[in-house]
């Protein structure tokens, strides 16, 4: 068995630059014992890797994003065989500021210049449509692991997406807050800059009234001003709702919840699969809190506990959702290589769209010559800074 050097092992913070520069970092030795039998190594076969791999959302998306594909490649022992020849992996990053040119703009180098066989991510929607609109224009496969707003995927052939859609999950939260918490009434406050909070706030609204209920305060900001929504909160706390839902991230949610605790709003809260279970707790004071979740930390299937149980002993860590979904979202490319026989884009759509009962650590994926998949949604509460599955719905 041939080891590698205590210098090359990988560290939690040393990964993203290690595995770039020694791809198949894992498989290294047995990548190297094969080249010098055959006379050379085996050629690169890219995959584009797209996150925000520095500031705010770094911790929350970008790492987990890089570990969760690097941990699918290390299982793949960092070789793949297409149409019976062999291939090096290679995760190709190329992170990004969280705006929809730089998103676009990254995913155009990773096609023109990096020449990758397909992309994975964005995990944001407000950065993954325009990273889709380079994919298809390009005829490359795309597979975004988290985002949830139809744009991405709507008209378009390349692009796939393992997250359920914006309307489905907002229709299932307002059932829950009327058949479950038994709320009459409910207030929204969204950043209406962003697609994804707002279609979320509008197809709440919609559902939570055609079950019943009534939208007592429905208040908006924009992501430039969203620690200056003392307005906004004071109209909702003299609505008095039962419930109050917020679609936004925990970078605002961080801001707002406090200044609502400080006007006396003891209202149920709702989240979307945007809020970080982990900071969000800390910010609740006895609060209860529900959310809907893309991956389930006690999903019971044997995949999820082995993933979950190999991620924290290559990383040391628990795994968020975007690394789960972007583990997933690695496997089922390199399955479809597999299954389509050819680097080639049109096959690699195919054999991607072709995926059925796939297991997985985030669950039973399935395209079915579709682009988004059939999934449940999960609907958790955040309870001592765990999410505990409370109800799910759909396939």
């Amino acid at each position: 068995m041939i080891r590698l050097p205590t210098s090359l092992r990988p560290r939690r913070d040393g990964w993203g630059r290690g595995f770039r520069a020694f791809p198949g970092l894992l498989a290294a030795s047995a990548v190297w014992l094969g080249a010098a039998a055959c006379g050379g190594p085996p050629p690169e076969l890219r995959i584009g890797l797209l996150a925000t791999f520095a500031g705010p959302f770094a911790e929350v998306s970008g790492v987990p994003t890089r570990e969760g594909a690097q941990l699918a490649v290390r299982e793949a022992g960092g070789q793949i065989e297409v149409g019976g020849r062999r291939y090096r992996i290679i995760l190709v990053e190329r992170g990004f500021e969280d705006r929809a040119d730089a998103a676009a703009g990254a995913a155009r180098a990773l096609i023109n210049q990096e020449r990758v066989v397909a992309l994975i991510g964005p995990q944001f929607s407000r950065n993954a449509i325009p990273a889709a609109v380079m994919a298809e224009n390009a005829g490359i496969p795309m597979i975004s692991p988290m985002s949830s707003n139809p744009a991405t995927t709507a008209g378009r052939r390349f692009v796939f997406r393992l997250a359920f859609l914006d309307d489905v999950q907002a229709p299932v939260l307002a059932r829950f807050a009327r058949d479950t918490l038994h709320a009459r009434t409910g207030a929204v406050l969204f950043d209406i800059s962003g697609p994804y909070s707002r279609e979320l706030a509008e197809g709440f609204r919609r559902a939570f009234e055609a079950a019943g209920g009534r939208v007592t305060a429905f208040e908006s900001f924009t992501a430039d001003q969203k620690d200056d929504v003392g307005a906004q909160l004071a109209r909702i706390a003299a609505a008095r709702p039962d419930v109050v839902f917020l679609p936004i991230y925990s970078d605002a949610l961080s801001h707002q919840v406090p200044l609502l605790q400080r006007l006396g709003i003891r209202s149920h809260l709702l989240g979307s699969d945007s809020w970080d279970p982990r900071s969000v707790p800390r910010l609740l004071d006895g609060q209860r809190a529900f959310m809907t979740a893309q991956w389930r930390p006690d999903l019971p299937s044997a995949e999820a506990v082995r993933f979950r149980a190999d991620y924290h002993a290559t990383f040391g860590t628990e795994p968020r959702a975007t690394a789960a979904l972007t583990y997933d979202a690695t496997r089922i490319l390199l399955e479809a290589l597999r299954r389509a026989g050819s680097t080639g884009a049109e096959r690699l759509r195919d054999a991607i769209a072709a995926t059925d009962d796939y297991q997985g650590a985030s669950g039973t994926i399935s395209f079915r010559g579709r682009t988004d998949p059939g999934r449940q949604v999960s609907i958790a509460e955040l309870r001592d800074g765990a999410l505990v599955t409370v109800a799910l719905a759909g396939p």
